[in-house]
């Protein structure tokens, strides 16, 4: 059996650097070393009520695999073909007073159902009255804003992962990659686009890209990514500028 196969390769760089006479590399410094600064994270688009936070634990955990993340209708089970396509909350936003109306709905009875929707009989087996009203209440959020169709709580996760190096936590521009750009990139709190409610504008440059709107190296996002998360991308840069949207629903920003 060969030295490798018997001690495995990281402990065999361990001791080819103890018979070189030096001291062996200290297991933290493998991780990150204590001045590295940590970089802060995008903040969510508006803060969600108790209610709603409860809500929302529950529709990530059972409601998304039909509804989809941001409530198109367009979750896993329905792109499997398990269940056909429940109401795209997006395209027909969830208000509170609706949602009031399915809390007493469900109250009153569930013999009511959608015959052509089986799988929420299912659902209400899983979870308490409680948990259902509150997975209701979160669907206001969820589709928010109401005046375009995109969903800021869901844009703030593409954000985070795709936008925030560049764009930065705050929307500013002032990402860690931003300096190393030749075009700065826009500054979310100041958009014109986006004070002047040209929505369909915003959508249009983040999906075509940098290269032919303004010459920036901003990815044409429109082939990455599909038309929700675009809007969803609009949603949530809206937020970054009091009063671009109407109120969230139970929350503040």
């Amino acid at each position: 059996m060969r030295l490798q196969d018997a001690v495995g390769p990281l402990v065999l760089i361990y001791l080819l650097q103890g018979c070189g006479g030096e001291a062996p590399v200290p297991a933290q410094s493998w991780g990150p070393s204590p001045e590295t600064p940590v970089l802060s994270e995008a903040p969510p688009p508006f803060s969600l009520s108790e209610e709603q936070a409860k809500g929302k634990v529950v529709y990530e955990t059972v409601c998304w695999s039909c509804h989809g993340s941001a409530g198109r209708g367009d979750g896993p089970a329905v792109q499997a073909g398990s269940v056909t396509r429940p109401r795209d909350f997006q395209a027909s936003p969830v208000s509170s007073a609706e949602v009031r109306r399915m809390e007493a709905a469900f109250r009153a009875t569930t013999s009511s159902l959608d015959p052509n929707h089986p799988h929420m009989a299912n659902v209400l087996g899983l979870m308490d009255e409680e948990a259902f009203v509150a997975a209701l209440a979160y669907l206001p959020a969820l589709s928010y804003p109401p005046e375009i169709p995109g969903s800021a709580v869901a844009g703030h996760t593409t954000y985070v992962l795709r936008c925030q190096g560049c764009h930065g936590a705050s929307g500013k521009g002032d990402g860690p990659a931003a300096a190393t750009l030749h075009v700065r990139p826009a500054d979310f709190t100041q958009d014109t686009l986006l004070a002047s409610r040209n929505f369909q504008g915003a959508f249009e440059k983040i999906r075509q890209g940098g290269g032919g709107v303004h010459g920036s190296s901003m990815p044409a996002w429109g082939v990455m990514l599909k038309d929700g998360d675009v809007w969803d991308l609009v949603a949530y840069i809206g937020t970054f500028q009091p009063g671009v949207f109407s109120p969230p629903p139970g929350g503040s920003r």
